[in-house]
């Protein structure tokens, strides 16, 4: 592969993993795991691992979306066969994936704007 094919999912996953490195540590600060032993049992998810929750499934998507893009764009360059004109359909669908579906996972990671989608579900 070609560097800056590289380049994006490397920027991409080494933010994200550095975000969910401070929320862990920030986390942990927080909700020290010695502390909850004499204390009743919270069935609430702390607000850090949601927010790692939502920018794994960003990674994921981002990484899915990006690699069959360029998969299909790279198939698409060096061998012009009978299906190359499907693999850009594939490849412009991929890309436009990302980018209807991030608002979504971001919606479903806020509690509060999840609970009102859910409420006017029709």
């Amino acid at each position: 592969m070609v560097i800056h094919e590289i380049i994006p999912i490397l920027l991409m996953s080494v933010t994200n993993l550095g975000s969910l490195i401070t929320l862990y540590t920030h986390g942990s600060k927080h909700h020290p795991a010695h502390k909850s032993q004499g204390m009743p049992i919270m069935h609430r998810v702390p607000a850090e691992r949601r927010a790692a929750k939502v920018i794994l499934a960003l990674i994921i998507l981002f990484i899915t979306s990006w690699g069959a893009s360029v998969v299909s764009m790279n198939y698409f360059n060096y061998n012009r066969g009978p299906s190359s004109a499907y693999l850009l359909v594939v490849a412009r669908f991929t890309n436009s994936g990302f980018i209807a579906l991030s608002p979504f996972i971001l919606a479903m990671g806020h509690r509060r704007l999840r609970a009102v989608i859910l409420k006017c579900k029709c």
